[in-house]
């Protein structure tokens, strides 16, 4: 091999050689970054879910107050019909008899 084959050769080894050693750092800080990403995306998931879970509990809890206010509510209702049953039987029975 000539001599400006060599040069050229090892000129070129150490352009790719300098190349590859300046772009380890960057490799190894992607690889890095790819790790962050991924435990945060872990992370994130699981506070995703662990909110899931509690605004699940909650609608839970309201549904459950909302069935017994429901339920309450009727009862009360019954009960005013009861009364204003009574109520107009009452009415009804001083009309048919006013002298009593």
């Amino acid at each position: 091999m000539s001599p400006e084959t060599v040069t050229a050769v090892v000129g070129a080894l150490g352009i790719v050689g300098g190349a590859v050693v300046s772009a380890i750092p960057a490799v190894l800080g992607l690889r890095r970054a790819r790790g962050a990403a991924q435990e945060e995306g872990a992370a994130t998931r699981e506070t995703v879910e662990t909110l899931g879970a509690r605004l699940g509990a909650r609608l839970d809890d309201v549904r459950d107050e909302l069935r017994t206010d429901v339920a309450e509510l009727r009862e009360d209702i019954t009960d005013v019909r009861a009364w204003q049953a009574a109520h107009d039987a009452e009415h009804f029975l001083i009309r048919r008899n006013p002298g009593t």
